[in-house]
């Protein structure tokens, strides 16, 4: 009888419906894939992308600052260094300024040294200036992203009609060769002559 219930309780308990699996699985381990854009291959690598700060943030760091544009601009040429979008932003917002880079020269700390109107107006272009350049960026990245399938199509159907005049050199130049040759020779190879208007709507 000892034996038994010894033999019972050396056995490993027995898992309700609920609680089986089949593998060891932890879910809080569990790695989130990022959402995939596209899976069209991309034809200029890189086009897409823009690790700047865009207008609006552009915008938001000045109002921030206190619309002390040369500031700004030192905090954005800063913050444009860091290739994650989150520090990038919030470095440029932040105040804190480490020991090293307070004894960097800023590039536009100068503008600002005295308050005169004309420090203030060349900061002013200084900051249009780099927001007309970020939104030209950030519009030539979106649009690129956007065009990304028409522009792999564009890319496959370029690369198959070198091809194809590549092939078709012989036939298409010899002008001594008989025009119903040449349309024969379209037809076999499933292709279409194309002479008039009416071969387009047909």
């Amino acid at each position: 009888m000892r034996d038994t219930r010894q033999r019972v309780d050396d056995l490993t308990p027995a898992k309700r419906a609920g609680d089986y699996y089949m593998f060891e699985y932890d879910p809080s381990q569990d790695a989130l894939d990022e959402p995939v854009e596209t899976f069209v291959p991309e034809v200029s690598p890189g086009a897409g992308d823009f690790d700047k700060l865009d207008p609006a943030q552009l915008v938001h760091t000045a109002v921030q600052r206190d619309l002390d544009l040369a500031g700004t601009l030192d905090a954005v040429e800063s913050a444009e260094q860091i290739s994650d979008k989150e520090k990038r932003m919030a470095k440029a917002v932040s105040d804190e300024k480490s020991g090293a880079e307070k004894k960097q020269t800023p590039a536009y700390s100068s503008i600002d040294d005295e308050p005169r109107p004309g420090n203030q107006i060349t900061a002013a272009l200084c900051f249009v200036k780099k927001l007309l350049i970020s939104a030209a960026d950030w519009s030539a990245a979106f649009m690129n992203r956007r065009s990304r399938e028409h522009r792999y199509v564009a890319y496959v159907l370029g690369k198959e009609k070198e091809k194809l005049k590549e092939r078709l050199k012989q036939p298409l130049v010899d002008s001594s060769r008989p025009v119903m040759d040449v349309r024969q020779e379209f037809v076999q190879q499933n292709l279409q002559c194309v002479s008039s208007t009416s071969d387009i709507e047909r």
